[in-house]
């Protein structure tokens, strides 16, 4: 005797329910989920989107360093990206140069990060600013407990023991533009390189190129923004690097990146990163390398 066999019909609406909670599951993934924190022995190096200025973050298992905070209007953002990853303290703290898009944020970062040391590029009396962001930061730096330094090229910093820092440029004591008094900075960790070069420019770059100290890197933080002044040909060839990330904000007035750098880029053989599409942008560097371009899910970028 056969048994009736009730057929198990799946309502449609269970079935749009599901679609759709898997859907939004995808979109606050991609959006909404926080920056991670890095695996053990693993440096991460983020590369905070805080629109038309400049922003990274270098974490490891030993210190932690900043290098930039965008405009004074971007510190809530800096400010929840650094805490999300449970940073509440800075070892290190670097303003490659006086600009508000790089150094605005930077009163409010010393006050509640307390870094231990702050480096800061020599720049001639003559060439400051006057600006009151100028002048608020000197204020928060003087008026903390960090350590306050020139940087200088040749001088390096350890992060943990087999991660480093070293002050690439500038290289001058005297520069027409203020942007080439950049501080620019070369992490070192394993075979793993990153170049960051603030709004280094093409004197900088001539001089870079010129001056004999290692430039090879993995991962390139286009100078200036991708514009026309920076990224020459031969400075590229110099860095030969895989990555280049230009950090620029959506729809900005200046015209970053410029159609000459990008060309330059895609000659050079650079896959290009840019915050203004992709918002921020993460690499874990495993020190065997081969950095590997990560999301903030810390799943691997292509997955």
């Amino acid at each position: 005797m056969k048994k009736n066999r009730r057929k198990n019909k799946k309502n449609p609406w269970f079935v749009i329910i599901v679609f759709a909670a898997a859907f939004f599951a995808v979109i606050i993934n991609r959006y909404v989920m926080k920056p991670t924190a890095a695996p053990d022995s693993t440096v991460r190096v983020h590369f905070i989107d805080v629109g038309q200025g400049d922003s990274e973050f270098i974490q490891t298992d030993g210190k932690n360093m900043l290098i930039d905070c965008g405009e004074s209007d971007e510190y809530e953002k800096v400010s929840e990206y650094l805490h999300a990853l449970s940073v509440d303290k800075l070892d290190f703290l670097v303003m490659t140069h006086p600009h508000a898009d790089h150094m605005g944020a930077m009163p409010e970062v010393i006050n509640e990060f307390s870094p231990d040391q702050i480096i800061i590029p020599k720049v001639p009396a003559d060439r400051l600013p006057t600006t009151r962001v100028y002048e608020k930061f000197l204020d928060a730096a003087l008026e903390s407990s960090a350590d306050v330094s020139y940087a200088e090229a040749g001088q390096r910093v350890v992060l943990s023991d087999d991660a480093s820092v070293a002050v690439i440029a500038p290289l001058s004591a005297e520069y027409k533009d203020l942007n080439n008094y950049s501080v620019v900075l070369r992490l070192v960790h394993g075979e793993d390189r990153f170049l960051f070069t603030g709004d280094a420019e093409k004197e900088s770059e001539r001089e870079m190129s010129a001056g004999g100290k290692p430039l090879s890197a993995q991962v390139l933080k286009a100078g200036h923004h991708g514009s026309s002044s920076s990224c020459t040909p031969q400075f590229l060839k110099a860095v030969g690097g895989s990555y280049a990330v230009i950090s620029c904000g959506d729809g900005n007035s200046y015209g970053h990146p410029a159609p000459q750098t990008l060309a330059n880029l895609t000659d050079c053989g650079y896959e290009i990163l840019r915050t203004d599409l992709l918002g921020d942008i993460v690499f874990d560097s495993n020190g065997d390398g081969l950095p590997v371009l990560v999301s903030q899910e810390g799943q691997h970028a292509d997955s």
